[in-house]
């Protein structure tokens, strides 16, 4: 499947879909081709090093983090 993304926000990991009105489920997004990709601000075009944002964004609110995150819940649910 091809989409069409905006580059300006950063890539999302994944999403959870609705099964039913009362379970969801995680599915992860894979991308193919990216080149350049800042795991910190979650951008394509840059590298982590060279991240503008790396010293403006609040620690827990790095990409990284929030992958990290996001696997302890889903391993607890």
């Amino acid at each position: 499947m091809k989409v069409l993304i905006n580059v300006d926000k950063p890539l999302r990991r994944g999403l959870r879909i609705g099964i039913n009105p009362t379970t969801s489920k995680w599915v992860d997004i894979k991308y193919e081709r990216l080149g350049d990709f800042c795991y910190y601000c979650g951008r394509p075009g840059h590298v982590d090093r060279d991240c503008y944002n790396i010293n403006r964004m609040p620690k827990e609110e790095t990409l990284k983090e929030r992958i990290l995150l996001d696997k302890l819940k889903n391993k607890k649910s």
